[in-house]
């Protein structure tokens, strides 16, 4: 995106951890587009489990804990 844009960063918080520690709030960014809409739509893709990539929130340990968007403006 060109300097200036706007952008939405949809990412997600999970709980990971193995047999002998828990760890919650880990967290990944899922994508930057360049629409709410479209942001939106992937949001709900995760919430509803048919999000098509990778997905460190599912797994044995992994719990999917929450997402978000948050919108930014692209700086130089």
């Amino acid at each position: 995106p060109a300097v200036g844009s706007d952008v939405y960063v949809v990412y997600v918080r999970y709980q990971t951890g193995g047999s002998f520690s828990t760890t919650h709030g880990a967290w990944a960014i899922v994508g930057v587009y360049q629409t709410g809409e479209e942001a939106k739509q992937i949001r709900q893709s995760i919430t509803d489990k048919t999000f098509e990539g990778y997905t460190p929130w599912e797994g044995y340990f992994q719990h999917l804990q929450g997402t978000g968007i948050e919108y930014m403006q692209v700086e130089p």
